[in-house]
């Protein structure tokens, strides 16, 4: 038992997941906190000792909500992202922020290539060939039909990655069952097996297909800006599933507009949700997915175990995992 707060612990939850069952059998009682202004929310923030985070990253956590947790202190997002929290803070308060790295890497490695097969060989377009009777009035020349559909084998492609973080090195293990040349940046790694690391610019000058996994800093905001972007092989095709402020949206439109791309597949955007007035919406070349490449029930399993260990080893007094802050 952490010698240093009573029991049971309280937990305090921000968000509308109900984290009272996940928790069950740990010596915790679980308050839901809608408003940490209130009167109301700010005397459960008193008594907590641990703070779950909301899982969309809505609610921001900084000076107020640390300073108001009872000590030690504990923040555990369930999430990966922690764009949220006052990381900065919440280390010069001594009040320890964690994530769930790693919870869903499978699933969004799995949605990279997905995407990237659906924006090669023009799914979404098939789809509607289908559906709008395009298929059927063309029929009697297929020959001819057909050839508006056509993409590249994966095992013809080379790819770039840029960021090689454990989803950066899931989608490597991917492509190289499918035979694809996979070329990769990242200035904290230099050696990836069955890859070939390259400079940021050499390596989107050199891809038939880009996919971006990094996190969004100060220094990775518009990694991918207006002259990368126009950098990047006529024909191209960009997938991005990190954060939408990675990439210069404003550019990227005006770009997709004038045919530079072959195709994009975007689960991010710079404004979410995406407004219905995007000129996104428009582009039948952009495939477009509502923020939810790293949501499947695996993953959620995932995310539930990492918070119920590390609620239970900080209750036990042990060393917390997945820790962001210093």
């Amino acid at each position: 038992m952490n010698p240093s707060v009573t029991t049971p612990m309280e937990v305090a939850t921000f968000g509308a997941f109900n984290w009272g069952p996940v928790l069950e059998g740990l010596d915790c009682t679980v308050s839901q906190v809608d408003d940490s202004t209130s009167a109301e929310g700010e005397e459960v923030l008193r008594r907590a000792s641990i703070l779950i985070g909301d899982k969309n990253r809505e609610i921001q956590i900084g000076l107020h909500e640390f300073g108001l947790l009872a000590r030690p202190a504990f923040v555990q997002q369930p999430c990966v992202g922690v764009d949220n929290v006052d990381l900065k803070v919440a280390a010069q308060l001594g009040v320890v922020v964690a994530n769930v790295r790693g919870a869903n890497v499978d699933a969004v490695a799995d949605w990279v290539l997905m995407a990237l097969l659906v924006a090669e060989r023009h799914g979404v377009d098939a789809d509607h060939a289908v559906r709008s009777g395009d298929w059927h009035a063309h029929s009697a020349d297929m020959g001819t039909f057909a050839k508006q559909f056509r993409g590249r084998d994966l095992a013809a492609l080379k790819v770039g990655i840029v960021g090689m973080g454990a989803i950066g090195r899931g989608v490597v293990k991917r492509l190289l069952g499918f035979g694809t040349s996979v070329g990769f940046s990242d200035p904290f790694v230099k050696v990836q097996e069955g890859c070939a690391a390259m400079e940021l610019d050499a390596l989107l000058s050199w891809a038939d297909a880009v996919t971006v996994h990094v996190p969004l800093e100060a220094a990775t905001f518009h990694l991918l800006d207006r002259d990368r972007l126009k950098s990047l092989r006529q024909g191209a095709v960009l997938v991005n599933s990190s954060r939408g402020s990675i990439i210069d949206q404003e550019a990227l439109v005006e770009l997709v507009d004038q045919g530079h791309f072959r195709s994009v597949a975007l689960d991010v955007y710079e404004e979410e949700p995406l407004p219905p007035a995007s000129p996104l919406m428009r582009m039948g070349n952009v495939y477009l997915s509502p923020h939810v490449a790293g949501e499947t029930h695996t993953a959620d399993n995932n995310i539930m175990t990492i918070v119920r260990a590390n609620c239970e080893k900080f209750i036990t007094g042990q060393q917390v995992t997945h820790v962001v802050t210093g």
